[in-house]
């Protein structure tokens, strides 16, 4: 199978099974913003572009949210104290890690969930670590994926724009 083919099965195979799990999510998103509260998102690498594009889509429509900056020291970024230091009650997060495992995208998703802020979370392949922590974490791949990194991705990209909508939807009902 050529890597346009596997593009294509991979998100038609995560959209076809996960819609119900994708609109979970966004209801939470939804009543984080009815609460008045905004959404912190994070991640890394590539992850950390749809962190960025996330908290755009959403302040495009005038709801409040904020992508955490890597900040580095000697061990990788570090995003609990971030998420510690601008959140407030009512807040929501948003992890995502292609793996599950990154260290600091766990840290911070324990801090969420000590707050008290529900948490969303994308993952990819068996989830990692995350999707334990996470368990309606919304996880792309399977054994069958040969591009593992490229697809989940490009997947997480397409869920970004999907959970803005759904959620979008929501708020408009």
């Amino acid at each position: 199978m050529n890597s346009l083919q596997e593009s294509l099965r991979v998100k038609r195979d995560f959209f076809a099974t996960n819609r119900e799990a994708i609109t979970a999510q966004a209801v939470v998103l939804a009543a984080t913003f009815k609460r008045g509260g905004k959404l912190i998102s994070f991640g890394n690498g590539g992850s950390a572009a749809d962190a960025q594009r996330v908290a755009e889509c959403l302040l495009r429509k005038g709801l409040p949210a904020v992508a955490l900056p890597s900040l580095f020291t000697p061990d990788g970024p570090v995003f609990s104290s971030l998420y510690s230091a601008l959140r407030h009650k009512g807040d929501c997060a948003l992890a995502i890690s292609t793996s599950g495992n990154s260290a600091n995208i766990l840290d911070t998703v324990q801090v969420a969930q000590e707050a008290g802020d529900p948490v969303i979370a994308f993952t990819g392949n068996s989830g990692g670590r995350l999707r334990g922590m996470v368990p309606n974490a919304l996880t792309v791949g399977d054994d069958k994926t040969t591009h593992a990194v490229a697809r989940i991705q490009e997947v997480h990209l397409m869920l970004v724009h999907e959970l803005c909508a759904v959620t979008f939807s929501l708020l408009q009902s």
